[in-house]
């Protein structure tokens, strides 16, 4: 069992409440938010001024971002730096972060971990329609919340870990490269000292 409290969402994060009711004339970035906390990338820009649903959002970088739909598959992340201004519509919702209590890096492991699918799904389940995840769903989850200290303390054991995971994976692949190097090279010098026959003397028709 953790050591630390766990707190509701709603003690770190607040709803971004700010909609546009028509988008300009422009081109606007869009985000996808991929499934089992996999992050959020740019998806097919927008043009404003064919977009028919209203109360869109225009999105911050760090912010929070949830789908609707696909929330109870952990589809949750944080708005990356070349997402400021994607236009968002109904089915997304935004959230900003209380960084006096939380470590945004912290809350992506745990978006990362896909923590919040169980708690989600279930609250999604309990609704009509196509199993929608609301804001409200969100901010009841819970997550074990340990001091500010603590959360970057954890962040830089994670990040450690990760930098040696990802060497790790560097030298494995170089030692693959050198190891196919020396079987081809090995197999051209056995083909190349190996005498040559015609293919029936090997294997006789009759």
């Amino acid at each position: 069992m953790s050591k630390w409290p766990m707190m509701p969402l709603r003690e770190v994060l607040c709803p971004y409440q700010e909609y546009i009711d028509a988008p300009e004339a422009k081109e606007y970035p869009k985000l996808s938010v991929k499934l089992y906390g996999k992050g959020v990338v740019l998806d097919t820009p927008a043009d404003g001024t064919i977009l028919k649903m209203k109360h869109h959002q225009i999105a911050k970088s760090g912010q929070v971002i949830l789908s609707e739909i696909w929330g109870k598959k952990g589809a949750i992340g944080f708005v990356p730096p070349e997402g400021d201004g994607a236009l968002c519509t109904s089915h997304f919702f935004l959230f900003d972060i209380r960084q006096n209590r939380l470590e945004p890096k912290y809350l992506q492991a745990i978006f990362t971990a896909n923590y919040l699918q169980d708690q989600l799904d279930v609250e999604a389940k309990g609704t009509t329609g196509y199993a929608a995840v609301r804001p409200k769903n969100l901010l009841a989850a819970k997550i074990p919340l340990p001091p500010l200290a603590e959360q970057r303390r954890i962040v830089t054991r994670i990040e450690s870990l990760s930098a040696k995971i990802d060497e790790a994976c560097s030298l494995r692949e170089e030692v693959q490269k050198d190891l196919s190097s020396l079987l081809n090279a090995a197999y051209h010098q056995i083909s190349d000292k190996a005498p040559r026959k015609p293919l029936g003397e090997l294997a006789p028709l009759d």
